[in-house]
């Protein structure tokens, strides 16, 4: 009898078991939505460019239904950034001040947005265009209950656009809160920490680093809260990536975070330098046929075949100073140039030598093609990139640029060169 009623309490407890067990529902994952944005009907989209002209020096209400669409280029993630993302389109870029904390969640790098700006404010107060709310005379962030009814995120996140190269002579009030790189930089203060909290304006400390093509240093601000606060500020040249900012006349910088200093290497040293701002510098032009030659203008070392309105046969070469690579490896060639008219990219090529006499014909002298990277027309002002002359372990090294032209107008163009600059790591 025992037996038969611990058999019924068993069966009981098996039925409860599956009863519970066909209960069970399989939790599913949500699927991830990507989010859409299709602007109202009536409503303009504007360039960020458009707004930059509209902007002023006090806070001016928008108050027509206007929309801006941008790509987001730096957030908050590092707390360099505090309550603000940037974000650009083809025009130019702007800043956004939201109250909001870990804004990079929502609207991380690369976020497609469309701002509703109807009702915000924009300034452009001491140089650097923000939109926002009025607080006073000034700016300040889209209070947190308002965010959702201008901040709008179409599809995933993509891709950041790529950094626009520039140096201390070449920035200019278009790239203000846009993406740039700043290539063959050194720090003032190497060695010191980002952000000193004794060294402080406007809660941020105030680093000079300088290229190669001036004097002018541009000042990289960083936050004393930020995650790389403590990190030393590297030695040597590298390269700086970020967004360019302005106040009054200066320029000004702002890492995203850590990653944007990179590339840095100690001891590295001119070997040559040439902008071409003033004069042909320490080259020489050498002509063998013809009656133009390479001549000095306002953008840098010039020539062209064309005169008169007549097409003119040359050969004319602009040749460096002798120079020693012995005391060097890692030596890096770099140049800039412009052209236009004739076929894209004719009439120009790149030499070095080791046995050119430094003065005459350089008919006289074994001269190496070196291969580089040339403006393909329409005045477009292209890089060389790096060239590597680390092989020529010569004390009488020359490099040098040919240009040739014919008598048809698709053998004539006009060059123009600028930035030349030999680079290397002192043994």
């Amino acid at each position: 009898m025992k037996t038969f009623k611990l058999k019924i309490i068993g069966l009981f407890i098996l039925l409860a078991v599956i009863s519970l067990s066909s209960c069970k529902k399989d939790i599913e994952t949500p699927p991830f939505i990507e989010p859409t944005f299709t602007m109202p009907t009536g409503a303009t989209l504007k360039t960020i460019a458009d707004f930059k002209a509209f902007a002023g020096t006090t806070s001016k209400v928008i108050d027509s239904n206007c929309y801006i669409r941008g790509i987001v280029v730096a957030t908050d993630e590092s707390g360099n950034y505090y309550k603000d993302i940037v974000m650009q389109d083809t025009t130019g870029g702007i800043d956004i001040k939201l109250e909001k904390y870990s804004i990079y969640n929502d609207y991380p790098l690369g976020q497609v947005l469309y701002i509703n700006c109807k009702g915000l404010y924009l300034s452009n107060a001491n140089g650097t265009c923000s939109l926002g709310y009025k607080g006073g005379t000034g700016l300040v962030t889209i209070p947190t209950i308002q965010i959702n009814a201008h901040v709008f995120r179409d599809k995933f996140p993509g891709a950041v656009p790529a950094p626009v190269v520039l140096n201390s002579t070449t920035c200019t009030d278009r790239y203000i809160n846009t993406l740039v790189v700043f290539n063959y930089v050194n720090f003032a203060d190497a060695g010191s920490v980002f952000a000193d909290p004794l060294n402080v304006l406007g809660g941020m400390t105030p680093r000079n680093f300088s290229d190669t093509m001036s004097t002018t240093a541009i000042i990289m601000r960083s936050s004393t809260y930020a995650n790389f606060k403590n990190n030393l500020l590297p030695k040597g040249n590298g390269n700086v990536r970020g967004i360019l900012t302005k106040y009054n006349t200066s320029w000004q910088f702002c890492i995203r975070d850590i990653n944007d200093v990179y590339g840095f290497a100690p001891d590295l040293s001119i070997i040559l330098k040439e902008s071409f701002a003033a004069s042909l510098g320490s080259f020489t032009q050498q002509s063998v046929i013809g009656d133009q030659v390479w001549a000095w203008s306002s953008y840098g070392a010039t020539v062209s075949g064309y005169a008169s309105s007549v097409y003119n046969a040359n050969e004319d070469w602009l040749i460096s100073p002798v120079l020693d690579l012995t005391h060097h490896t890692n030596i890096k060639f770099s140049f800039q140039s412009a052209m236009n008219y004739g076929t894209a990219g004719q009439g120009m090529k790149v030499y070095y030598s080791t046995d050119y006499s430094g003065t005459g014909s350089p008919a006289s002298a074994t001269w190496t093609e070196l291969t580089c990277t040339l403006s393909a027309g329409g005045w477009a002002w292209t890089s060389s990139g790096d060239i590597d002359l680390s092989a020529i372990n010569s004390t009488h090294a020359y490099v040098a640029f040919k240009y040739v032209s014919g008598t048809v107008s698709s053998d004539v163009s006009t060059w123009e060169l600028k930035n030349v600059l030999i680079k290397g790591t002192h043994n």
